[in-house]
């Protein structure tokens, strides 16, 4: 199989692995801009006291179970997670 435009594969121990790159450099600030947007003004709802306190300590604008985060917080959170996550290593 070979790889076309924007995209990498490499077979790899038990299957195909590979990454393709869908959305162009535009697309993906316009959905970086819209996903911070969504995360400021409208928030996530969480059910868990201890969570939304957590998160208000972290910076994070607690109205009842809505929780907002200034975009700062979620670059920061970003920056800190790590680059790749196995979820079901075999």
């Amino acid at each position: 199989m070979s790889a076309g435009k924007g995209e990498q594969m490499n077979e790899g121990i038990g299957g195909l692995h590979g990454r393709i790159d869908v959305l162009g450099e535009d697309e993906l600030a316009r959905l970086d801009n819209a996903t911070l947007h969504i995360l400021e003004n409208v928030g996530v709802l969480f059910e868990e006291p201890a969570a939304r306190e957590s998160l208000k300590a972290k910076g994070a604008a607690v109205d009842g179970e809505r929780v907002r985060f200034p975009p700062e917080m979620v670059r920061d959170g970003l920056a800190a997670a790590p680059a790749e996550v196995v979820l079901g290593g075999r």
